[in-house]
């Protein structure tokens, strides 16, 4: 295997652990408990860059630039002495500001990624940034600051910047793409066809993950799980991959709330029979789990801390990290079995 397929083969593999560790813990949390799976008030799929996704997606993730710096600023607010930390990511910011001519706590809203092409072959990088920054002023400073090192490149009515395996451009307004320059082609190809349709599924999970989240992201399952490296891992654990494999596609995102916030996993299924299917068998595996398998202190202590629920054509679990759970944490009795 070449250096880039195995830097791909390991970039999957810990792709997917993020993945399973994300819908775990709310999956086998606890029995299915009745939810209604709400519209969010600030739905992910009103993000403008949804229309960069090409065909063969299989991850997007977003970052709420704006909220975070919005978050800091609050934290810092009657913080008294300087924190040697932020008066660093200060001085970071403004290097970032000469280098660009972005001011990130003023000029940027939201940062995109996406992953596109083959899990086991040519994964394909896509991030969009979006924001209030002029473009001409960004355009003049990129090109005083990295120089000769990016040729300029004109295709389909737009300027690409490429240098060695990384390419820009700044098709719209506030817009940055970056990626590679055959990726940001076929970017341009799927601009000039005109609108992009969002496959209804993924729109119905999107509507119900929250924008507000400083983070949020979703997959199609399907493609990580039939990766070659873990081949493996899905013969030995094949009735666990065989009901994710039913999954069309998964979010994960954040909620707040009274007393800290939630870790939320929203699985889209066919249907709403596979989705009962699917709550059924999760809250099986945790009481084989609790009751018969056995795990380790760690993992049970998610599983106290975790709730699950199906409702119409969705599986939802949830993460509690709040005061009641870490209180109900607290007050589990747990029995050590010895070894005969």
């Amino acid at each position: 295997m070449t250096q880039p397929r195995q830097r791909n083969a390991v970039r999957t593999v810990l792709l997917v652990a993020a993945l399973l560790v994300a819908v775990l813990p709310g999956a086998v949390g606890a029995q299915p408990a009745a939810l209604k799976v709400k519209v969010a008030e600030v739905k992910a799929s009103d993000n403008a860059c949804l229309k960069y996704l090409p065909p063969d997606w299989w991850l997007v993730a977003n970052v709420d630039i704006k909220a975070y710096f919005d978050f800091v600023a609050q934290a810092q607010q009657g913080g008294g002495a300087a924190n040697p930390g932020a008066a660093m990511l200060k001085q970071y910011m403004q290097m970032a500001q000469m280098f660009t001519g972005i001011d990130m706590t003023k000029d940027l809203q939201y940062a995109t990624l996406i992953l596109s092409g083959d899990p086991d072959g040519d994964v394909s990088f896509l991030g969009a940034i979006k924001g209030t920054f002029n473009n001409a002023i960004v355009r003049g400073r990129l090109a005083g600051t990295l120089g000769q090192g990016m040729k300029e490149q004109f295709y389909g009515g737009q300027t690409i910047y490429a240098g060695g395996e990384a390419a820009y451009c700044l098709p719209e307004p506030s817009t940055i793409l970056v990626g590679d320059t055959a990726g940001l082609k076929r970017t341009i190809d799927r601009m000039k066809k005109g609108s992009f349709t969002m496959p209804p599924s993924l729109k119905k999970t999107l509507d119900r993950t929250n924008a507000r989240s400083i983070v949020w992201a979703a997959t199609r399952p399907q493609v990580i799980l039939n990766v070659k490296a873990l081949g493996d891992w899905r013969r030995d654990h094949k009735a666990f991959c065989g009901q994710m494999q039913a999954i069309e596609y998964l979010s994960v995102f954040f909620e707040m709330a009274e007393d800290g916030f939630l870790v939320n996993a929203l699985a889209c299924l066919p249907g709403a029979p596979q989705a009962k299917r699917l709550g059924a068998y999760l809250a099986g595996r945790r009481d084989a789990l609790l009751k018969t398998e056995g795990s380790n202190v760690l993992f049970c202590s998610f599983l106290v801390m975790s709730q699950v629920a199906a409702d119409d054509r969705y599986v939802r679990g949830s993460l509690h990290l709040t005061g009641k759970a870490f209180g109900d944490l607290w007050n589990t009795k747990v029995i050590v079995k010895p070894k005969p």
